[in-house]
């Protein structure tokens, strides 16, 4: 992964409400957060809603490449 890189956010954004059907959401890695030389985090920019939390994070070849797990309210942050 690095900066800038495109992804996609797979889920069912507030659940039955919508739908079965899943959503998907192209946004970009924003920043990678280390400790020491591990990846720990990878925030990426809006695209994540509630819902989305456990889903995956796929790269453009199709490979899971993080889980949804939050986002700061009020801030398109995730």
């Amino acid at each position: 992964l690095q900066e800038t890189q495109g992804v996609n956010i797979f889920g069912f954004p507030l659940g039955e409400a919508l739908g079965l059907n899943i959503s998907v959401t192209p946004t970009a890695v924003s920043s990678l957060r280390y400790d020491g030389a591990q990846l720990r985090l990878v925030q990426v920019g809006s695209g994540m809603h509630s819902g989305n939390s456990g889903g995956p994070v796929a790269n453009a070849a199709g490979e899971v490449v993080g889980v949804s797990v939050g986002g700061l309210r009020g801030y398109d942050i995730n």
